[in-house]
């Protein structure tokens, strides 16, 4: 396959992807990311680096935001939300903080390909992120790409889509958010 050929594989997908979000998911999302008082993220691989863009934009929208891990990141409670994602729903570490979360009464939104009944206990918000799928998910892979680069190319897009519509009814600035950009760059 030549480079033309993938690179327009991958737009339509990723646009497929993005298309089939539910709306009414991601405004449940948004209403509870405006009412948290601080937002968590954690995911693993990948996914975890798409997450800490979406961590870093909360940030400039002026939104008290934290990486589960860093050394940094201070203990969850009430009024907290962690989002999650995993593509399968299953990565282990990711289940096991969404356990430990939800101990500590923190609202969880759950980012994933696949979701499951188990799954739906555990969290408060599923959000389907339809995704190529990789070898240990129990649909038949939809996606041309490597592996499941089209469930974190499409979470890292969601989230930053997400971020716009916060910042339009959180009312930032531009230049509010410049001023809450890193500067020792």
């Amino acid at each position: 396959m030549d480079f033309e050929k993938s690179r327009k594989i991958a737009l339509r997908e990723l646009s497929d992807s993005l298309n089939n979000i539910s709306e009414k998911e991601s405004e449940k999302f948004l209403g509870r990311l405006l009412k948290s008082r601080r937002i968590f993220v954690v995911a693993e691989g990948r996914s975890m680096l798409m997450l800490q863009a979406f961590a870093q934009r909360l940030r400039h929208l002026g939104k008290e935001s934290y990486v589960v891990g860093e050394t940094v990141t201070p203990a969850v409670g009430n009024g907290d939300l962690l989002v999650a994602a995993s593509g399968s729903g299953k990565t282990s570490g990711v289940i096991n903080i969404v356990k430990l979360a939800k101990k500590y009464q923190t609202t969880v939104v759950f980012i994933t390909a696949s979701s499951s009944p188990s799954l739906k206990k555990l969290v408060d918000l599923i959000v389907i992120v339809p995704g190529g799928p990789v070898s240990h998910l129990p649909v038949k892979t939809v996606s041309r790409q490597l592996m499941a680069s089209l469930f974190e190319q499409t979470l890292l897009l969601f989230c930053d889509t997400i971020c716009q519509v916060l910042r339009d009814r959180l009312k930032v600035s531009e230049t509010q958010i410049r001023k809450n950009h890193a500067n020792l760059e």
